[in-house]
């Protein structure tokens, strides 16, 4: 027996992760099969009204139709009355969700990394990518399905390559929840009343990613290994940390360790200090510590 859902002609994001979320509520990690008018996603047929009657070629045992993210039509209520299935439908057009994914994701209590594609149909079905700059707006996954369509995919081949995007980032997301709670005893310190600093030891760097986006700290100081440094909020463009080259050079000469200062990096662009990166660790440790560079910055800020 299978369940078809049906999107609407011209798939957008929030159609693609609706039909992916629904097929979630029934199973931890969808697999799909690619055919000419539908996708099977684990026990879920998915297809377009344009597609609609085509599936019913292929697929004898129905036992539901759910339409998604558009109107309730006619033709389809008929097919469902003719099959004697139960028919659902769920839709935010009526204003009473950002998105079909948000409605799915509140109604089937789904896994918590899959917030991430409720946030991501949220705020491409209110129109706020629409708002990006053109370079990340382009190659954002919207931008994505518009290049899908101008190379020629029809709407099944434009899930298919959407739904392969989605399967590469779930590793991903699953990360970033383990991260939300590992931020929970990372200690972050307030200089002054304007600036939040977290330190961050030896923590995966979705931690990070979290601290920045959901946190809003300004700065993290880390210490990965021998690896110890300061990375600014990509949100902010200030202050420069190459300020900070003075006071530490200072506090290097008062440790006894003036020639260490060749040993850090300052980047250009003023959001890196380091001794020591994921790309380029260092071998031996720092004669400073965490505590030592909220020191630096409290009295270079």
């Amino acid at each position: 027996m299978a369940e078809v859902v049906v999107l609407h002609r011209n798939v957008d994001l929030d159609a693609i992760v609706s039909a992916y979320l629904y097929a979630l509520k029934d199973c931890e990690m969808v697999e799909y099969v690619v055919a000419p008018s539908f996708i099977e996603l684990g026990n879920t047929v998915v297809t377009t009204e344009e597609f609609f009657e085509n599936v019913f070629k292929f697929v004898e045992k129905i036992d539901k139709i759910t339409v998604l993210d558009m109107p309730l039509k006619e033709e389809i209520k008929s097919k469902a009355e003719e099959l004697g299935v139960e028919i659902e439908h769920y839709d935010h057009h009526d204003g009473s969700a950002p998105s079909t994914a948000r409605i799915l994701w509140e109604k089937f209590k789904l896994p918590e990394w899959a917030k991430y594609l409720v946030e991501l149909a949220d705020y491409s079905d209110t129109g706020k990518v629409l708002r990006l700059p053109a370079p990340v707006k382009y190659f954002h996954l919207t931008g994505y399905i518009n290049a899908l369509r101008t190379w020629g995919c029809d709407d099944i081949g434009v899930m298919h390559r959407i739904l392969d995007v989605l399967d590469v980032y779930v590793a991903m997301l699953k990360k970033l929840v383990e991260a939300e709670k590992l931020i929970e005893d990372i200690q972050i310190i307030g200089i002054g009343d304007k600036y939040k600093v977290a330190i961050v030891e030896n923590k995966t760097h979705t931690v990070n990613q979290i601290l920045f986006e959901h946190e809003n700290v300004d700065f993290i100081i880390f210490k990965d290994g021998n690896n110890l440094g300061i990375t600014r909020n990509a949100l902010i463009d200030k202050p420069d940390l190459n300020k900070l080259r003075p006071h530490l050079e200072k506090m290097l000469r008062e440790k006894g360790a003036e020639d260490e200062i060749k040993e850090w990096f300052f980047h250009p662009a003023g959001f890196l200090v380091a001794r020591g990166t994921r790309k380029h660790p260092a071998k031996t440790p720092s004669v400073l510590n965490p505590y030592d560079l909220v020191v630096l910055l409290t009295n270079a800020l």
